[in-house]
């Protein structure tokens, strides 16, 4: 799974998927049940798939080269080149809403942690405008989207949490984009905090909860998913969750 993001424009969170062999492919969602699984394309070597924004999937390749899929979540739609920075420009953000029009843009880093941010056209895809920032955060920080984008230190992880024996409570009313898994989680005690503004309720968390590898997906927004590794969603309950 390389993100999770709204591909057929139903307002809904998506995942989406590569293959080492280079096929991308989706599962299209409808709340916690899977509406269709459909293959994309296969990248040529030296392509990955760096991003996904709602209705958009950034590719990125090793020479630096940055390119926009559209896709309606069954087909790429259009193709459109973005930017060719360099080789030294390895990572993507995407999902963010940098000029507040509602559509998602993209951000790059390079490995000196230099970052430029890009706005988008939501129709063509074009590039609207960019800039780099006039302050680097260092080549220690890294750039893992959100809105407001956020930074962090890349010699840290956050992305692998452990419960404890005592009663634990996994706090995510303030995250990043990426991948956070909790092993160890106890439904009979343990608890996990969402945000309001994430979430209003558990029923609407469970408009974004799956079944995945034995366990629990939920995905908070785009390229944002919690992974509750051995408990399945018919085994947790309102009593796990609180939404403030």
């Amino acid at each position: 799974m390389v993100g999770t993001g709204d591909l057929n424009g139903d307002g809904k969170a998506d995942i989406l998927l590569q293959n080492d062999n280079g096929i991308v492919g989706d599962i299209l969602m409808n709340g916690n049940a899977v509406a269709s699984v459909n293959v994309l394309a296969t990248l040529p070597a030296g392509w990955e798939v760096g991003g996904v924004a709602k209705g958009s999937i950034v590719l990125h390749n090793d020479n630096g080269s940055d390119v926009l899929w559209k896709t309606n979540g069954t087909a790429i739609t259009s193709v459109k080149s973005l930017i060719a920075p360099g080789a030294a420009w390895t990572g993507v953000v995407t999902g963010v809403d940098f000029n507040g029009d509602g559509t998602d843009d993209f951000a790059v880093q390079s490995t000196d942690g230099t970052v430029a941010g890009f706005t988008l056209n939501s129709f063509s895809g074009a590039i609207t405008g960019g800039a780099t920032l006039a302050q680097s955060p260092g080549a220690a920080w890294h750039a893992i989207g959100n809105e407001p984008m956020m930074f962090i230190d890349g010699s840290g992880s956050y992305a692998n949490l452990a419960a404890t024996v005592a009663r634990d409570d996994f706090n995510f009313k303030n995250y990043g984009t990426g991948l956070d898994t909790i092993s160890g989680f106890n439904p009979a005690q343990d608890l996990i905090s969402f945000g309001a503004t994430t979430f209003a309720n558990y029923a609407a968390m469970q408009q974004h909860e799956v079944a995945y590898q034995g366990g629990t997906l939920i995905a908070l927004g785009a390229n944002t998913v919690v992974v509750i590794q051995g408990v399945t969603p018919g085994q947790l309950g309102s009593s796990n969750f609180t939404f403030v």
